[in-house]
């Protein structure tokens, strides 16, 4: 992985972003994405009297 910055709100740089940082955001994403998609697909039965 190429060295990222990490920024505040003004713009200026107060760190770097890890590979740490990088897999745990992964992670989070996919948890979030399997929840939304089981969320949809729970909605989707229901319109189709599953």
């Amino acid at each position: 992985m190429r060295n990222s910055c990490r920024y505040d709100k003004d713009g200026q740089i107060v760190g770097e972003v890890t590979q740490a940082d990088v897999e745990d955001n992964l992670q989070r994403l996919a948890r979030r994405n399997k929840s939304t998609r089981q969320s949809t697909d729970a909605h989707a039965d229901l319109a189709l009297g599953k």
